[in-house]
């Protein structure tokens, strides 16, 4: 199967999860920062543990590229995070606005480690 069809069928897939995350999460009341949070990280986990087994010779191309670049792409999403840190600025919340970035990054790192160490 052709790579771009497989990153594209991927990416549909990551990006009706993550709106489907994003709806359970809606009437949570954990903040409307959570379910970004919660799929990046996700997103985050499930790749370090693709990559190590793609240097293991364990995944093949094209399953890298449906499920790595297509599914977690789609899944993950920095432009989202962005654009709530812009509301979060907008809105004079500077605390939680660090907070936010800084804990996306620092946990996003050890999610994709421990998905590395998981495989």
């Amino acid at each position: 199967m052709n790579a771009y069809l497989l990153v594209f069928l991927g990416g549909g897939i990551g990006s009706v999860m993550r709106f489907a995350l994003q709806n359970v999460f809606r009437q949570s009341g954990l903040g409307f920062t959570f379910p970004t949070f919660l799929a990046n990280i996700i997103a985050c986990l499930l790749l370090g543990y693709l990559t190590m087994l793609t240097s293991k010779g364990q995944m093949s191309d094209m399953q890298r590229f449906f499920l790595g670049t297509g599914i977690c792409g789609g899944f993950s999403t920095f432009s989202t995070l962005t654009q709530e840190n812009w509301q979060l600025f907008q809105n004079g919340s500077w605390t939680y606005l660090i907070f936010y970035t800084s804990i996306t990054l620092v946990v996003g790192f050890i999610a994709f480690f421990t998905g590395m160490k998981m495989a």
